[in-house]
């Protein structure tokens, strides 16, 4: 459960920008996007001091432009909770492949 932002946590506004911004489509990606926010919304940053970086691990298959969409809203949140510049903001995508992923012990690639 998500709360307001009275202790640093990130508000109702941003995560509704962070579903228009696409993570929607990626449900893998959702609640890691959200911790990786409400983090940086507890640290300042200003003036550059302490750059937003995100690393993102995508299953193999996403073409550039599905990265391209997800960099670009994923920017435009981050600025919008961070209040820093575009030119702050560092995304990498990770390419992984099923088999190389677990979710509760299970390799993804056996799940149905």
């Amino acid at each position: 459960m998500h709360s307001g932002d009275k202790n640093g946590m990130m508000n109702a506004r941003a995560r509704y920008a962070l579903h228009i911004a696409g993570v929607r489509a990626f449900p893998e990606l959702r609640e890691l996007t959200y911790q990786a926010l409400e983090y940086m919304s507890r640290h300042s940053i200003k003036g550059g001091q302490n750059m937003p970086s995100v690393t993102i691990s995508v299953f193999e298959g996403r073409g550039k432009e599905e990265k391209q969409a997800m960099a670009d809203g994923i920017t435009k949140v981050i600025c919008d909770v961070c209040k820093c510049p575009p030119e702050a903001v560092s995304i990498s995508f990770v390419d992984t492949k099923r088999e190389n992923s677990f979710r509760a012990g299970v390799c993804v690639a056996d799940r149905k």
